[in-house]
């Protein structure tokens, strides 16, 4: 680190000399006041002057050669994890500045950020570990308990045998929706019909226009529409599904 007559403060890096813009930049990149050499403004002047350091921010993201993505947070780098969390918290990709892998390196670490999963998406985790381990656990054929299985991944239970009775119970709390665009983790409901012996059908929506369900082969996951004779009733979001 040097400096000449003036304010200017540069670091040399391969020969040249490059301008750190502010006071803000100097402390993100950890260079410390007493590190500073002043010099005589003709022994400045010899040194080759590089392109100035760019301008640092709390708050801003950044990035090296390396794929990895940071956000700068109280002067540190705090990695942001995947992209699913980088979206979730409003970010877009052309905000990301590109910096030299030295600056990175000089800036201490921060804790690493992901986003908390949401109800629904664990609720559907938790949901989909049974279509491959213990699908029949709640029945297959014509015994089958597809309430039992959502009252269990949410672990919340309304004292209804039937699906159609926990329908019911919602409908007259209005928590129900009808669109047809249900958000992951809903809990949806299908009407009485002889292929579910009357008793109405419920799953879990996986996503993509899917859901997870007891059907008579055990827990599958299957389509939300055509899968099923029974008409479309609605859903409930996961937040919802509670007395």
């Amino acid at each position: 680190l040097i400096k000449g007559s003036g304010f200017e403060v540069y670091v040399i890096k391969k020969g040249q000399r490059l301008h750190i813009p502010d006071e803000e930049t100097f402390n993100i990149l950890r260079f410390r006041w007493k590190k500073v050499l002043q010099i005589d403004d003709a022994t400045l002047e010899q040194i080759p002057l590089g392109s100035a350091l760019p301008r640092l921010r709390n708050g801003d993201l950044i990035k090296g050669s390396r794929p990895k993505v940071y956000l700068i947070k109280e002067n540190r780098k705090c990695h942001i994890r995947d992209q699913e969390t980088f979206e979730a918290l409003g970010y877009r990709w052309e905000q990301v500045k590109q910096i030299e892998d030295w600056m990175v390196s000089k800036i201490r670490t921060g804790s690493s950020i992901k986003r908390e999963a949401s109800l629904g998406e664990k609720i559907v985790r938790k949901a989909r570990q049974y279509t491959t381990k213990d699908p029949l656990r709640w029945g297959s054929g014509s015994e089958t308990y597809c309430l039992k299985f959502v009252s269990e991944m949410f672990r919340v239970y309304f004292g209804k045998k039937k699906a159609i009775g926990a329908y019911y119970y919602l409908r007259d709390k209005n928590k129900i929706r009808t669109g047809r665009n249900p958000p992951l983790g809903s809990v949806i409901f299908y009407d009485k019909h002889s292929e579910n012996d009357h008793c109405g059908h419920v799953g879990i929506c996986s996503g993509r226009g899917k859901l997870i369900s007891v059907t008579t082969k055990g827990v599958k996951e299957t389509r939300i529409w055509g899968s099923f004779r029974a008409a479309y009733l609605g859903y409930v979001v996961a937040e919802d599904y509670q007395p």
